[in-house]
């Protein structure tokens, strides 16, 4: 052939096969990839949406994954716009050119022109956590999913400063966590909220968590412990825990969470949202659970519902709305195990009566309004509606061998003394029941104030007030058989709070040092209406002052903290009840005058973060005074104080910041001391002839080292293992310190344990995830609690005994974003 025809047909050849080429890409189009970030804090942006628009129409769009990177696929060439929003930054746009090639974008966003925190105790910025002038924690979304839990009770545990105890059930719908050595018990010592609002029943009256938000609802969680707690109220003895869910997404989209292990243990979610357009944007969220526990008779089923709504009018003003439904059934009783039982059988429950029923509805109303570039407001009204009743049989003490017979006959308890094989059961004639309902509304108004002194004094001014109203019907009756619904009250109270809040704090910063004063008053009236006694009224109107002050500075990557608060505890029922409203005239507790128990909370710490570690250590000291009905069934006459100090620790070193095939490591250590100084209890539990002085004594539910290490490895974002060992020491279970036990199992110490838990996760992809998470591996059997912690009830529906902790619990998780 001749060449120059060759090389003619050979130019017309690769010409033909470039132009189809070209065809081809502009028909199937190229791609887009990019990542969002955030330049302060060098971390990439998680849930950015990101709209890609042509002359103002929009071609697709998408959200940012965990990497905070987005890709977009088949896209011509042509001149196009990304509209990038996140609700904690400003929105930007961002235009380019795409002319036959694939596109790699990297975009940075600025922090929200909003300054005060809405949803936030922290703040979600590591700025902010640096700046704070107390200790604080946050347990982010990564390792929430990493440590795959059954309940909120397991992530808190990993908190140094954080004690949590056993209580009857699998799902932790109901948590008992004490900070810095305050009681545990039902978490009534601490504030827990909701994206800033309360969440216990009733904050003055009842402050015990009877309900707690499924953990699948949860982004992440917020712990503060220092000054700043002032803005909050009025459980701040210990500290405020704030749970943190997700915003409604602004595409179409959702997800499905599905977690499933022994023990009957079953977890789904389902949520899906985006349907709205650039103003309204909502989102339902669905979420049943179910287990069978870990003990017999201790199943649990849980249904909750979530409608979520945020809308944007204009720039400066957000509106948000949530309304939550919850109704759990749980098969779950007081009855503890006697020694023998927990020797034999700790799974050991004969209660199948034994019924806890729970429905609760809320609905929550948060705007924020930037009024100018110096003022933003916050408003939040709050309304929830909970009913909970508790129906138990009767108990009584028999022997092991009578009852495996079938016909046992009930053991006095002057007589259990010398049974080797006492067992706690069901009497089989009657049973009581514990009907409570709460209503609770509250409307809470704050403003924020950027302003300077100087041109090197810069402060940020909030001011704030809240009503918050409270109802709390405490009914109690006794049912005729041991699966009776109704019966003959023997208790009916009715409570009402009537309360007014307000603070102020201020922040100075003036070059790397930071100071924080602030205030708050607490004026709230409780009052009682005794319906079993001609209708008998009683009223209590009490006013504290809280103040404190707090300070941050900044020495090159080190941030030391620090400051001194006042907290307290507002007189519960309980103590309502025994002083009776303050009338302790000839009774016990004469000259005892009725208020809140108040606290002196000072600590000293430094903090901070890096990439190759971080580090929070915290010395503490808590000084409680007027503490009076401690525990269930324990009241002291006389308390002067009680003080709790210590040390806390939590830190990581990042070796995967220097080669991502090596591990990080993670600590969490508390060391804590406690002391009843010139305390005398009304009553003992080992004479009715003494009147016991526990001066020197420790607090119950107080150990002195707690520590969680562990081990994680993260590859490339695929892969995960993490594995931890958790050491509890031991601790006692009430106010005398008893160290030795009896058959009944309701007295005695806690004895120190260790268990060990590991998971391990697979990312196919952006979309679907595996994990595969096991608790107490080596299916250590330990005790959790005794429960109540008050040895001298010694009746067998009085105590309550051993509460096991929990077993060996395997779950594999599939989670599918869509």
């Amino acid at each position: 052939m001749n060449t120059n025809i060759f090389h003619k047909y050979l130019s017309v050849f690769i010409y033909l096969i470039l132009s189809i080429s070209f065809y081809c890409q502009d028909t199937i189009g190229y791609k887009i990839n990019g990542a969002i970030f955030d330049p302060i804090d060098k971390v990439y942006i998680e849930n950015a949406t990101i709209i890609l628009t042509e002359n103002d129409q929009k071609i697709k769009s998408t959200n940012t994954y965990e990497d905070g990177k987005f890709n977009f696929k088949e896209i011509k060439s042509g001149n196009y716009k990304l509209h990038i929003n996140h609700h904690d930054y400003e929105n930007k746009f961002f235009p380019f050119k795409l002319k036959n090639s694939n596109k790699t974008l990297n975009i940075s966003l600025q922090k929200s022109s909003f300054l005060l925190n809405t949803f936030e105790v922290i703040g979600n910025f590591k700025d902010d956590q640096k700046k704070l002038t107390g200790a604080g924690t946050k347990i982010e979304k990564q390792k929430i999913e990493k440590i795959s839990p059954l309940g909120t009770q397991e992530l808190l545990e990993y908190v140094p400063g954080i004690n949590g105890f056993s209580d009857d059930g699998i799902g932790n719908s109901r948590i008992s966590i004490g900070i810095r050595g305050l009681n545990p018990r039902r978490t009534s010592r601490v504030l827990v909220l909701e994206d800033g609002i309360p969440v216990q029943p009733a904050l003055y009256i009842y402050s015990n968590m009877y309900y707690n938000p499924p953990v699948e609802r949860i982004d992440h969680i917020e712990i503060i412990k220092g000054s700043s707690s002032i803005e909050f109220g009025p459980q701040t003895m210990g500290g405020v825990i704030n749970y943190r869910t997700k915003r409604p997404r602004e595409i179409f989209g959702g997800r499905v969470n599905i977690n499933s292990g022994n023990n009957g243990y079953f977890s789904s979610l389902i949520e899906f949202g985006g349907f709205g357009n650039s103003k309204w944007r909502p989102e339902i969220q669905f979420i049943y659970k179910r287990g069978n526990g870990f003990r017999e008779n201790n199943d649990f089923e849980q249904y909750n519902g979530t409608f979520k709504l945020s809308y944007i009018p204009n720039k400066k003003r957000k509106i948000y709305i949530n309304l939550n439904a919850n109704s759990e059934t749980s098969n779950a009783t007081y009855t503890g195990l006697t020694e023998y039982s927990f020797e034999n059988n700790y799974r050991f429950n004969p209660k199948d009566n034994d019924m806890f029923y729970i429905n609760r509805y809320s609905a929550n109303v948060i705007q924020q309004i930037k009024i100018n570039n110096s003022w933003e407001s916050t408003t939040k009204g709050y309304f929830n509606y909970f009913k909970r009743d508790w129906w138990r049989e009767y108990d009584v003490f028999t022997s092991a061998s009578d009852y495996s017979d079938g016909n046992f006959s009930e053991i006095p308890l002057e007589s259990t003394a010398g049974i080797d094989d006492l067992i706690r059961v069901g009497g089989g004639n009657s049973n009581f029941g514990i009907l409570r309902t709460f209503s609770v509304a509250g409307i809470d108004h704050q403003y924020l104030w950027k302003h300077h002194i100087n041109d090197t004094v810069f402060g940020k001014l909030k001011i704030g007030a809240r009503f918050h109203f409270e109802r709390f019907k405490d009914h109690a009756g006794n049912g005729d058989s041991p699966d009776a619904r109704t019966g003959i009250y023997y208790r009916a109270n009715n409570y009402e709070t009537y309360a007014h809040s307000y603070f102020i704090r201020e922040e100075f910063q003036v070059g790397n040092f930071l100071i924080s004063p602030g205030i708050r008053f607490e004026l709230f009236e409780q009052e009682m209406v005794n319906l079993l006694n001609n209708n008998r009224y009683d009223d209590a109107i009490i006013f504290e002052i809280l103040p404190g002050i707090g300070f941050n500075y900044k020495l090159n990557k080190m941030n030391f903290y620090g400051g001194v608060h006042r907290g307290m505890t507002p007189p519960s029922n309980g103590t309502l009840l025994t002083l009776d409203f303050g009338n302790t005239s000839g009774t016990d507790f004469e000259a005892i005058k009725l208020k809140s128990e108040t606290s002196i909370i000072s600590e000293f710490g430094v903090r901070t973060l890096q990439k190759y570690y971080t580090l929070e250590a915290t010395l503490f000291h808590l000084s409680i005074k007027d503490m009076i009905a401690a525990a269930r069934g324990t009241q002291f006459t006389n308390l002067d104080n009680v003080t709790s100090s210590g040390l806390e620790i939590g830190a990581n070193i990042n070796f995967s910041s220097i080669n991502s095939f090596l591990p990080d490591i993670f600590m969490s250590y508390t060391y804590l001391e406690t002391v009843i100084n010139n305390g005398i209890l009304r009553y003992s539990a080992l004479s009715d002839t003494i009147v016991p002085n526990v001066s020197g004594n420790e607090l119950p539910y107080a150990p002195r080292h707690n520590l969680i290490l562990g081990l994680s490895f993260d590859y490339k974002s695929k892969v995960f293992f993490m594995i931890n060992h958790r050491y509890v020491s031991k601790c006692f279970s009430d106010f005398e310190n008893i160290d030795f036990t009896y058959n009944r199992g309701d007295t005695g110490p806690i004895p120190a344990y260790w268990l060990l838990n590991s998971s391990v996760g697979f990312k196919l992809n952006n979309k679907f995830n595996i994990t595969l998470s096991g608790k107490n591996l080596l299916n250590k059997k330990y005790i959790g609690s005794r429960l109540h912690s008050n040895p001298r009830q010694k009746g067998a529906s009085s105590s309550s005994g051993i509460i096991p902790g929990m077993g060996r619990q395997v779950n594999i998780g599939l989670s599918l974003k869509f």
